[in-house]
């Protein structure tokens, strides 16, 4: 169980974010900016894989992309968006 406080961002699938019963890791709270891509990428192996209400479309684009999108796997893109949109670490954290 990941530790939660005010003010902590976490990302969750939009697909099964309402139903009863979801896939292993359907929400993840990344702790640093720069875990964000890790985290992503362990959510694709384990929840996007096998959710049962991610729309056949949806998986297809993301196979897609997965073979030719040039920026996936650049850690510094990841944080560096995820500043973009106003995320950022937090102050009080030692680690």
């Amino acid at each position: 169980q990941q530790r939660l406080y005010p003010g902590r961002v976490g990302m969750r699938c939009v697909y099964c974010a309402n139903c009863k019963s979801r896939a292993t890791k359907a929400a993840f709270y990344p702790i640093r900016l720069k875990n964000i891509y890790r985290e992503t990428c362990a959510w694709q192996r384990i929840h996007f894989k096998k959710c049962d209400m991610v729309p056949r479309h949806v998986r297809q684009k993301y196979e897609h992309l997965k073979k030719t999108d040039l920026s996936r796997g650049k850690v510094r893109f990841w944080e560096s968006s995820a500043r973009k949109i106003g995320l950022m670490n937090n102050p009080e954290r030692d680690d």
